[in-house]
């Protein structure tokens, strides 16, 4: 969560209400998770 937290920026959103804060928060933990297997698979080659 810490991860997601600074590298993503969601200790401070530039959007209100909650179905944005959702959206903003799906996409983000959607791009934390891709970066995460494109480091995965350029480990293992």
């Amino acid at each position: 969560m810490s991860r997601f937290k600074h590298q993503m920026g969601m200790a401070k959103l530039r959007v209100r209400g909650m179905a944005k804060v959702t959206y903003v928060a799906v996409l983000r933990a959607l791009g934390l998770n891709i970066q995460r297997v494109a480091a995965y698979r350029a480990a293992i080659g």
